[in-house]
């Protein structure tokens, strides 16, 4: 799946120097790693690494984080299922 997003790079830089940016990750995870080591300024919002993905998106959904990092079909799955406008979602180019 290719999606192209409305967001740049450029953007993507702003949202790592943000001090206000909330991160929705699971503890103890690969998506918390990379909040930790490329978002050093944003705070954490962590739920149970068992945590299923539904609770995870649901704080991001709710609003009490900005963001979080999860398998591209899986949120835009989410975002068909709940009515959420799937161009909200920023897409990184893979390397």
């Amino acid at each position: 799946m290719n999606r192209k997003s409305r967001y740049s790079t450029q953007d993507l830089h702003l949202l790592q120097e943000n001090q206000k940016l909330r991160i929705a990750v699971k503890e103890n995870d690969v998506h918390f790693e990379l909040a930790v080591a490329h978002f050093p300024h944003a705070t954490l919002v962590r739920v149970p690494q068992l945590s299923h993905i539904s609770e995870v998106m649901e704080i991001v959904a709710s609003g009490r984080a900005d963001m979080t990092f999860w398998d591209e079909e899986l949120v835009y799955l989410y975002a068909k299922t709940y009515g959420i406008n799937e161009s909200l979602f920023i897409k990184r180019d893979r390397y």
